[in-house]
């Protein structure tokens, strides 16, 4: 008997061996080049001979043996009555097909190897690797049952087998990445839907909002992130989130209407890490939220977020907090509900001149960030007594004493 192992061939196929297997080279787009050790016209018969010689039980029980060295295949998540029955089919279909050229039964067992390989989540690298077990254990039967004579023929039909076993990887490839991509979208789907529903109205309750944080892989208890953008501010917070992807963080994200919502959890995440990302997104023009505590008060944090992100200025570069920019908030709240209580402030300083109305309101801005006269007038340049007077003469037009806190909030409404 011959005892010889071919070098892997190139993916090439002659004409002689494209007019014998026409349906392979089409399943394997293979290209049309002239190599003297293809098959012949005269090999076709012998060739047969030698294929009716070679069981395909025997070389998957063969097969249940070798394949036993891939790691993932030691304890396989597959069971062993499964990967025999496949192993059969496989070498019955290459047989048939090294036979016949017909590869449609080879693709559809390529089909549902691929498919339930994905399922299993066997690796990829592992499973191609068990397939490439295929060709050594395949040639070396054939050339077990050759005679020394046929030393020629099996040189001319190496590279036919492996052509056959690669068209049989390539599909079986396919097949897997094809599972592997209906899979991602089915998840993709399933979490959309688990984050549609943290955000409807009603929200879910507590009980419910705890075990979609668990299904989207997140503690109930952890400290959440959450931004919202509206308009023109969605496609920045769309790159922010790319960015804050590639920091490492898993970021969930909910279009409702013109508004792009994203959130994260804290928990588990470096500290820096978190800065970093928080420094992203304050310089976006959203409505930020930076803590929230735990996924229960997620959606009211979203509302919130929402409103502050309705009133974010185009081209300031800069997101609105609850913090600092309560009193926008609430002025927006007043008017919708249409009380006003900017135009009478502005009505009585209508009267003054640019000069004097600038002096008068750079005097109270300064005063109202800092509460104290003396630093007031250091902000603004002028005598502590000048500031005096012009607190005094607002007072005298608007009738707000900003000294008083109940007054000067209705400036800080005014003016936010």
């Amino acid at each position: 008997m011959m005892q010889a192992t071919p070098e892997q061939p190139e993916q090439s196929m002659t004409p002689v061996a494209q007019a014998e297997f026409p349906e392979l080279a089409e399943a394997a787009g293979i290209a049309t080049i002239d190599f003297a050790n293809w098959p012949q016209a005269g090999d076709r018969r012998r060739w047969r001979e030698l294929l009716g010689r070679v069981e395909a039980e025997h070389l998957a029980e063969r097969y249940l043996v070798a394949v036993r060295e891939v790691p993932e295949y030691r304890d396989p998540r597959i069971p062993l009555s499964e990967i025999r029955r496949i192993a059969y089919l496989s070498f019955d279909a290459l047989l048939a097909t090294l036979t016949e050229g017909d590869a449609s039964q080879l693709i559809a067992i390529a089909d549902e190897v691929g498919a339930t390989r994905a399922r299993a989540q066997i690796p990829m690298a592992s499973l191609m690797t068990a397939i490439r077990l295929d060709f050594a254990l395949i040639w070396n039967e054939i050339v077990t049952v050759s005679a020394s004579e046929d030393a020629d023929l099996l040189l001319r039909h190496s590279m036919l087998v492996w052509h056959v076993v690669d068209t049989y990887a390539r599909a079986t490839q396919e097949s897997y990445l094809d599972e592997v991509r209906r899979q991602s979208d089915l998840a993709a789907l399933a979490r959309r839907a688990l984050i549609t529903e943290l955000f409807q109205s009603p929200p879910p309750p507590p009980e419910r909002c705890a075990s979609i944080a668990t299904e989207l892989g997140i503690l109930p208890e952890a400290t959440l992130t959450v931004a919202v953008a509206t308009g023109g501010s969605v496609s920045a917070l769309s790159t922010a989130v790319t960015h804050l992807e590639c920091l490492g963080l898993e970021v969930f994200t909910n279009f409702s209407g013109p508004s792009l919502l994203a959130f994260f959890s804290q928990r588990g995440v470096p500290a820096k890490v978190v800065q970093d990302a928080l420094a992203e997104l304050r310089e976006v023009e959203l409505g930020l939220i930076a803590e929230v505590d735990g996924f229960a008060g997620l959606h009211d944090a979203a509302e919130l977020a929402s409103a502050l992100g309705g009133l974010a200025e185009p081209g300031t570069g800069r997101a609105l907090t609850p913090a600092r920019d309560w009193a926008k908030l609430l002025r927006r709240h007043l008017e919708e509900r249409r009380l006003s209580i900017a135009d009478d402030i502005a009505a009585a300083l209508a009267g003054c001149g640019v000069a004097e109305r600038g002096n008068l309101e750079s005097a109270v801005r300064a005063y109202l960030r800092c509460g104290n006269v003396a630093e007031a007038a250091t902000e603004t340049f002028c005598h502590r007594n000048t500031l005096t007077n012009r607190l005094n003469r607002f007072h005298e037009l608007t009738g707000v004493d900003v000294t008083v806190p109940e007054q000067a909030a209705r400036v800080v409404l005014s003016w936010a």
